[in-house]
């Protein structure tokens, strides 16, 4: 079928009713672009409109077809014009298909390196299980556009063996997704019991009990507790809580211990502080750590063993002229939830906001041959 020849009989007949582009295109409700790309042959009307054209310019819809008059196509039969329509079908439908099957491969390639970004970043949750599974249906669905216009489709639908190979591949990609889904609804349901788990909370001195602390949870939180008391002796005033939960993946929450001393047990505790320091050894390498004096981050001076570690903070705020000492155990800390213990923080809260915990100060841990071996002090205990 030539375009070319069918689009300059459109301009012949135009022309014969004395119309031009502006008219004609208004009266079949479209553009001057679209009735100019039809007479150059660019592009083609489509089949339902042809018919309308050729009613319009009182013409048999064969002599557009083949883009002469009527007198030399009168012996063309049925089946010829059937032929032809088709052909014209498939020309006018040929670019949209083109079009669609570009598309769906953009559509393939994008859903591809979404379900791998996925895939790399997925943290178990409902939303994020839903977010996965919608990547994948429109993967699927991107395929069977392609398929179903490159014609791949109608050729798997002839091929018993390829059908068989389909099916298998359903039912197992079936079974995958179903066994995906149990995985991820099992760690969700485990997650939300470690998370439902309330915290345990103390209050008062009776309650501190630093063999307990360290026990339950010293390994998770990456600390020896060494500036922590290990009794409550010469203690004239103790104000003790703690509140810490323990989820799935992490302990969060505080420690926190003020005690006025009479001066003499001050001056004995402060100099048990200044002298903290924490050796851990790796083969035959043995490192050690000192405690970090601090006058400028908190509101009172600091003696400090971690400062971000692990997301831990822990330290002691010296008060000597009230001979109070304020010990300081932190994980996860939220300045917002710790506003009765603001006095307690550091004085920017916006430090807490740090993006790597492995590179922050402390004591209790050490990075050996270059980064590539950590050792952390609660490891040597255990």
């Amino acid at each position: 079928m030539d375009q070319q020849k069918i689009g300059a009989h459109l301009r012949q007949l135009r022309l014969q009713k004395n119309l031009t582009q502006e008219q004609l295109a208004e009266q079949f409700h479209t553009t001057n672009r679209s009735v100019s790309r039809w007479e150059t042959g660019k592009n083609l009307p489509d089949i339902s409109l042809l018919i309308k054209l050729a009613d319009f310019y009182e013409v048999d819809i064969r002599e557009i077809l083949d883009g002469e008059n009527t007198a030399s196509v009168a012996e063309n039969s049925a089946k010829d014009v059937a032929a032809k329509v088709a052909d014209y079908a498939d020309a006018t439908n040929s670019k949209l298909l083109r079009f669609i099957r570009l598309i769906s491969f953009i559509g393939i390639i994008v859903s591809i390196i979404l379900v791998a970004i996925q895939t790399m970043t997925y943290e178990p949750s409902v939303t994020s299980f839903l977010s996965y599974f919608m990547y994948l249906l429109i993967f699927m669905i991107m395929v069977i556009i392609h398929l179903y216009t490159t014609g791949i489709l109608a050729k798997i639908a002839g091929n018993k063996n390829l059908i068989l190979a389909c099916k298998v591949l359903v039912i197992t990609s079936s079974l995958a997704v179903f066994f995906f889904m149990v995985r991820a609804l099992l760690i969700l349901a485990i997650i939300l019991v470690f998370e439902s788990t309330p915290p345990q909370v103390h209050q008062g001195i009776a309650h501190y009990d630093k063999t307990y602390y360290l026990e339950t949870y010293g390994n998770d939180l990456d600390t020896g507790m060494f500036i922590f008391p290990d009794s409550t002796d010469n203690m004239l005033h103790s104000v003790f809580d703690s509140n810490l939960h323990t989820g799935l993946f992490d302990t969060d929450g505080y420690i926190i211990l003020s005690v006025e001393y009479p001066p003499e047990a001050y001056a004995a505790e402060m100099t048990r502080i200044k002298d903290i320091e924490c050796s851990i050894t790796l083969g035959d390498t043995t490192v050690t750590q000192e405690i970090r004096y601090d006058e400028s981050t908190y509101a009172l001076p600091a003696y400090i063993t971690s400062d971000g570690f692990g997301h831990v903070y822990e330290y002691a705020l010296m008060d000597e002229e009230n001979h109070t000492i304020t010990y300081v155990l932190l994980c996860y800390p939220n300045p917002d939830e710790l506003a009765d213990y603001s006095r307690y923080l550091k004085i920017d809260t916006d430090a807490y906001n740090i993006e790597s915990a492995v590179h922050q100060f402390t004591i209790y841990a050490h990075s050996f041959d270059g980064g590539n071996s950590w050792l952390e002090y609660s490891d040597m205990v255990n």
